[in-house]
């Protein structure tokens, strides 16, 4: 099996949209103790929402429903608790863009 073999894809994507949720529910636990906008990994709480924001397709493709509701939920409030309105707009576009095409 070759290191980039198409069937290493779904291995891929759910690790990324579980490393998405992992931060979605760390940045979630900062904002619940008290700071008023969570940055765990990154000191700018809008790239902390721009990393999430661009995990959660991952989380979009996952084939259980039950795990890309977990996971898309730990996404969601994880930018959530950013407190980052691009980041906001930007899930909005892309949930609107999703129902559009599926």
């Amino acid at each position: 099996m070759e290191a980039r073999s198409p069937s290493h894809r779904p291995l891929v994507m759910r690790c990324l949209a579980w490393i998405g949720a992992i931060l979605g529910a760390v940045h979630f636990i900062v904002w619940v103790s008290g700071t008023e906008r969570a940055a765990v990994v990154f000191t700018n709480p809008n790239i902390s929402a721009a990393v999430m924001v661009g995990l959660l397709p991952c989380a979009l493709s996952l084939v259980s429903n039950k795990e890309r509701l977990a996971v898309a939920i730990l996404c969601l409030g994880g930018i959530a608790s950013t407190g980052s309105r691009g980041g906001m707009v930007a899930v909005a576009v892309m949930v609107g863009v999703y129902l559009l095409l599926y």
